[in-house]
């Protein structure tokens, strides 16, 4: 299923366009980032430690960033950090991978790695005394496995470019999958802007991701 779906992807991404793939530069990314957590959804990552009903809201940021390598390779990391008051989750990737030039202006990729996965639940604060220290019951979930993404940058005109991919994650009982599509619009020959929309889910999870921020290059 998983091949199913990477296949389907670069076949989506096989067309015709304008520009270069940014796979091939250095940049580093920064910014907010509001994840949706689906009624249940939160059981595959605590593996039935704990269970949310409702959806819920995390509030946080993602952080990343790429460099280029000789011949197309290239070596990517990413951080995702959200939270609300009773639930953390984080999420680290770094992994190497291979950009290939189908046009002018389309590039699509391969890399793998290494995925480390944080969730961590804290109970309600148990003191009858206003001014006690807080007693909470702390469960954290962590696992850490290898991932594998592919993806592609597809420059629409000089200064908006969008990058869709797909990743997979063997963490946890279940893994998990991502499908992201991202917007970055350059405005200046160092400084763009980034609009992403990622959908997060496995066998419970169904998570919504919207990030806003910024992204710097170096080349």
């Amino acid at each position: 299923m998983q091949l199913f779906r990477f296949c389907l992807l670069a076949s989506v991404l096989a067309s015709p366009s304008l520009a270069l793939a940014s796979k091939t530069s250095d940049y580093v990314y920064v910014g907010y980032q509001n994840a949706r957590v689906s009624d249940n959804g939160f059981q595959d990552y605590f593996e039935g430690a704990y269970n949310n009903q409702g959806s819920k809201d995390l509030y946080g940021v993602f952080l990343g960033g790429n460099h280029a390598l000789n011949n197309g390779w290239f070596v990517t990391a990413d951080l995702e950090a959200t939270t609300r008051s009773s639930t953390s989750v984080s999420d680290f990737s770094f992994g190497a991978g291979h950009s290939f030039s189908t046009s002018e202006s389309l590039e699509l990729y391969i890399h793998t790695g290494v995925n480390w996965v944080s969730a961590e639940r804290r109970s309600s604060c148990r003191n009858d005394d206003f001014l006690g220290a807080c007693d909470r019951e702390v469960t954290n979930n962590k696992d850490t496995a290898m991932y594998g993404e592919l993806g592609g940058v597809y420059y629409l005109n000089d200064r908006w470019s969008m990058h869709p991919s797909n990743s997979y994650s063997d963490v946890y009982s279940n893994g998990i999958n991502k499908l992201n599509v991202g917007n970055v619009f350059r405005l200046s020959s160092w400084f763009s802007l980034e609009a992403n929309y990622g959908y997060t889910y496995s066998k419970h999870l169904k998570q919504n991701n919207i990030q806003l921020g910024g992204r710097f290059s170096f080349d």
